[in-house]
C-alpha cells in the first residue's frame, strides 16, 4: 500500500534556546536545524550547543544537516571569532563518523 507521507518540522525546547528541525524538501540534499537563542548566551556556548545538536540530530535522522543559530529577532549569530563560517554542515562519512 502506497501512502502519502508528510514530513513535519520538529520544534523542541532546551531552556535557553529551542531547536527547529526541518527535513529536506523537494530535491534538497540536506535537512536544516535552527537554534533560536532566547536568553543571553556566550558565543562559545552557542557553538557548543550547535555541535551537540548536530551530533544528536544526525543520530536521529542520519542525513546531511545544516545547522545555524539565530537570536529571537531572527538575526543569524556571527560565529567568526570561533569558526570560519556561521553555519555547520555535518554528515556521516563512509566510516560512520561525523564530518
Amino acid at each position: 500500500m502506497i501512502s502519502d507521507r508528510k514530513y513535519e518540522p520538529i520544534k523542541e525546547s532546551r531552556g535557553w534556546y529551542f531547536v527547529e528541525y526541518r527535513p529536506p524538501i523537494c530535491k534538497e540534499k540536506f535537512a536544516t536545524l535552527n537554534l533560536v537563542i532566547v536568553k543571553e548566551a556566550r558565543i562559545t556556548d552557542i557553538v557548543n550547543a550547535m555541535e551537540k545538536e548536530l551530533q544528536s540530530w544526525l543520530n536521529r535522522f542520519p542525513i546531511p544537516l545544516l545547522v545555524a543559530a539565530f537570536d529571537n529577532k531572527g538575526d543569524l549569530y556571527d560565529l567568526s571569532e570561533l569558526k570560519p563560517s556561521d553555519h555547520l554542515i555535518g554528515f556521516f562519512n563512509t566510516d560512520g563518523k561525523v564530518e
